[in-house]
């Protein structure tokens, strides 16, 4: 194989990695095989996407596949985030919108609820690390607000202003639906988390 022909299937994985987050404590035992980066009790994973008959296909890239790709580690993770955001970009959507989106009838519409997700709600949670992303959901919320994690896939928000839904129950009940309808691969975090605008930082509760 020549060094173009090398260089062509270079570009074409670096143009297929996408980034992911799964809890950090779930999947410990592959990260030393695994470029990553911690992000509070989660850890983001760089994937490759692979079409195929049978539909899309992701798997890790590894430690190994890093050194023949001649990035580093941090380089690689970039370029993750910036794929996903320009293949997938952001969906943030009200509770009603989202399930209209998902073709599926709800009977109740909370107020103040949002999800936030890609368009594609494939490794969605992984749009907290886009650049900008808490300024994104500040804006049009106009306030504060709290991140629940749903799965791999979606994330709950909801806004602090004027309130009036207690966070920990709310917290308690998605976890109690994460308990018996999750794969455990796609679960994310025991946690959920609190953006402060004046702190301009999310902070796990």
């Amino acid at each position: 194989m020549d060094k173009e022909c090398i260089n062509e299937i270079k570009k074409e994985i670096k143009s297929s990695l996408l980034i992911s987050l799964h809890n950090y404590d779930k999947y410990q035992y592959l990260l030393k095989d695994i470029p990553h980066k911690k992000y509070m009790d989660m850890v983001a994973v760089v994937k490759c996407m692979v079409l195929g008959d049978g539909g899309m296909k992701c798997f890790d890239i590894t430690n190994d596949m890093l050194d023949c790709m001649y990035m580093t580690e941090n380089e690689l993770i970039k370029t993750a985030i910036s794929n996903s955001r320009k293949k997938f970009g952001i969906l943030f959507a009200s509770f009603r919108e989202f399930f209209d989106i998902k073709d599926i009838d709800v009977d109740d519409s909370p107020q103040d609820i949002y999800f936030l997700t890609n368009t594609e709600m494939y490794f969605g949670a992984a749009t907290l690390l886009y650049n900008g992303i808490n300024h994104y959901i500040y804006e049009k919320l106009e306030s504060n607000f709290y991140v629940i994690p749903a799965n791999i896939h979606q994330l709950i928000v909801i806004p602090d202003k004027n309130m009036e839904m207690n966070i920990s129950d709310i917290h308690n009940s998605v976890e109690m639906v994460n308990e018996f309808t999750l794969d455990e691969e796609e679960f994310l975090s025991h946690n959920y988390y609190y953006y402060d605008r004046v702190l301009d930082e999310l902070i796990m509760q």
